[in-house]
């Protein structure tokens, strides 16, 4: 993964590019030549000179033995002012972590730590991975974030998989929060039913599978893993399982609401936790004690039983580190 910032005059635009031999697959977010690169048209910026824009990509090297991606940026038949940095670069050789979870999982890796995941995917139910992916090539266009696009297209398109297992570090780290999401059924593919798939307003004709909570949910759940744990095994990667669960209460000693949703979803966590324990003995678990489950009422995110307060995230910190035999974190 990539992030990084330019500048470029109002009323003319850059293009930025990788060749294609370079890449495992097309960035999301980008588009394909004749010529045998992906690239992207990135706009002038209409705010006042100097300002910067932010963008990212996502690029995994076509093959292990690579140490670095060649990439281009440059003004497209314009003159003018042009400029790039990188100011949080995540290059895949420094990164052991491919993250397929949430936000839980992701907001770990704040500060000097962001240099160590080399790729994140969300709004993806394991329950939907066992099925085929849709059809096709479904535009997402209506959805303007780049990034809930790449969610969204990672589950359609059953990338997310593929992306862990091609990933360059070790460790596949994942949390189960997103299964609170419903699964729809388009044919023959299940689809995670999340606010960014629905803003892509896709002509799709999606029925609901199946409940959240429903004993097929459950057996969906159950072959989605197999098939996600198989997969990461041919791949020699290692299983991190960040075994979070929902808070009850808030840093200011309010109850959240919807006690009686909150202590369901729970014991749903609970009952996956279990089949994972049972399917795959083999993972490696992040355990809490239970007094850091506490929701933060000043979180980035809002305030919510997932958003937690920095003591949770500091002890995911930590066992990364004791995991990965680390300081970095």
């Amino acid at each position: 993964m990539v992030h990084f910032e330019y500048i470029v005059d109002s009323g003319t635009r850059a293009i930025f590019a990788v060749k294609k031999e370079n890449v495992a697959s097309k960035p999301t977010g980008m588009n394909e030549s004749d010529a045998g690169y992906y690239f992207a048209y990135l706009a002038g910026n209409t705010a006042p000179p100097g300002s910067t824009q932010a963008v990212q990509f996502e690029l995994f090297p076509a093959n292990t033995t690579m140490s670095s991606i060649p990439v281009f940026f440059r003004r497209w038949y314009s003159t003018g002012t042009i400029a790039l940095t990188l100011p949080s670069a995540i290059f895949f050789d420094h990164a052991p972590f491919f993250i397929l979870g949430s936000c839980v999982s992701r907001d770990a890796f704040s500060g000097k730590a962001q240099r160590l995941f080399s790729g994140y995917r969300a709004r993806n139910s394991f329950a939907t991975l066992h099925t085929a992916k849709l059809s096709g090539s479904p535009d997402v266009s209506a959805n303007k974030s780049r990034f809930q696009q790449r969610m969204v297209l990672g589950d359609l398109l059953r990338e997310n998989v593929s992306l862990a297992a091609r990933s360059p570090g070790k460790y596949v780290l994942v949390d189960f929060i997103d299964e609170r999401i419903g699964i729809g059924r388009f044919d023959d593919t299940l689809i995670t039913l999340s606010p960014e798939f629905r803003a892509c307003s896709l002509p799709l004709e999606v029925s609901a599978a199946f409940g959240e909570f429903s004993e097929e949910y459950f057996h969906s759940f159950a072959r989605g893993w197999l098939h996600f744990a198989e997969r990461m095994a041919s791949a020699e990667k290692s299983i991190v399982v960040n075994k979070v669960f929902w808070c009850s209460r808030d840093n200011s000693g309010s109850d959240i609401p919807n006690s009686d949703y909150i202590e369901k979803n729970n014991d749903k966590l609970k009952r996956l936790y279990s089949i994972v324990s049972a399917l795959t003995p083999q993972v490696t678990w992040i355990e809490y004690p239970s007094h850091l489950f506490v929701a933060d009422t000043h979180h980035q995110w809002g305030l919510s039983p997932f958003h937690y307060v920095q003591s949770t995230y500091d002890h995911t910190r930590k066992r990364l580190s004791e995991i990965t035999s680390s300081s970095t974190y």
